[in-house]
C-alpha cells in the first residue's frame, strides 16, 4: 500500500475489515509479550497506540458502519489550524458524539473518518492549506502488510528474545531465532485477519524455547475480545444519535 496523501483522503483507507486485523494483530503481539497498556480492545473498539502521542483507533459500530479517528503528535496540523478544522463536520448521526466531542475539546484529534457500506470512507472537508492531518504516519502504516509483519516481529524481538541466547555471539541461532519470531508474527496476522486463531494454534507457533517468555493465554483472551478466535463476536461501539445541540 502506498504512504497515502497528506493530508489524508478517504480513498487512501482500506476497508475497515483490514484495519481492524492489522490492530488486533499488533495488540494480540503487545500481549504476547506481556502487555502494552496503550493498546487495547473492547467495546470503544481497538487502539494502536505508540506511546509518544501517535495513536489511532477504530470502532466497528452497531449495525455496521465504523469510525477512524487519531492522532500524529507532530503530524497532526488541523486542530492547531486557523481557524481549527472542525473533524466532525457533516459526520452521520451514529458516530459516537460524546466520545469523539470530549476528546476535541480536549484537543487530542487529529482526524475523523467515517465508513458506511455502499459509500465508502468519507471525512469532514479540509482546507486547501491543511499540509497534513496525521493519518499517513499512524493508520496508513498499520495498514500496510509488510510494515505491520516487521513490526510485530520488532517487538516480538525486543521484548521476548532469550536471556541466554541474546548477545552470545551465536549469529547462526540469532538468525533463526528472528525467522521463528516472524513466523509467529505471520501466524498471529494471518489467523486474526480469518478469525482462527487458537490456543493451541498459537502454543504450537511458539513452541518450547519462547513458551516461557511469551504470554500465551493473555494473547489469546485478547484475541478473544477482539472476535478473533472461533466463535467469538467483535466488540461494537454503540450508535450515537446525532451531534448535540449546542
Amino acid at each position: 500500500m502506498s504512504a497515502g496523501h497528506r493530508p489524508g483522503r478517504p480513498e487512501d483507507l482500506p476497508h475497515p475489515e483490514l484495519l481492524w486485523a492489522a490492530g488486533t494483530a499488533r495488540v494480540v503481539c503487545a500481549d504476547l509479550v506481556g502487555g502494552l497498556d496503550a493498546n487495547t480492545v473492547g467495546h470503544r473498539g481497538v487502539r494502536v497506540d505508540d506511546g509518544g502521542g501517535n495513536w489511532w483507533r477504530l470502532a466497528l459500530v452497531e449495525g455496521g458502519p465504523a469510525v477512524l479517528y487519531g492522532e500524529d503528535s507532530e503530524a497532526s496540523k488541523g486542530k492547531w489550524h486557523t481557524p481549527p478544522v472542525d473533524f466532525l463536520r457533516g459526520g452521520p448521526d451514529w458516530l459516537p458524539w460524546d466520545t469523539l466531542l470530549d476528546l476535541e475539546s480536549g484537543c487530542e484529534l487529529g482526524f475523523v473518518y467515517w465508513w458506511e457500506e455502499h459509500l465508502g470512507w468519507a471525512r469532514a472537508p479540509y482546507p486547501e492549506d491543511l499540509k497534513d492531518d496525521g493519518l499517513a504516519t499512524t493508520a496508513l502504516l498499520s495498514a500496510d502488510l509488510d510494515r505491520v509483519l516487521d513490526d510485530l516481529t520488532g517487538t516480538l524481538c525486543d521484548s521476548a528474545w532469550p536471556d541466554d541466547t541474546r548477545g552470545d555471539g551465536e549469529e547462526d541461532d540469532e538468525e533463526a531465532l528472528a525467522a521463528h519470531f516472524r513466523t509467529i508474527a505471520e501466524t498471529v496476522v494471518r489467523h486474526v485477519r480469518s478469525r482462527t486463531l487458537t490456543g493451541p494454534l498459537l502454543t504450537e507457533s511458539v513452541g518450547t524455547r519462547l513458551r516461557d517468555a511469551l504470554e500465551v493465554s493473555a494473547a489469546v483472551e485478547t484475541a478473544r475480545r477482539a472476535g478473533a478466535v472461533p466463535g467469538a463476536p467483535r466488540p461494537l461501539t454503540p450508535r450515537g444519535s446525532g451531534r448535540p445541540e449546542v
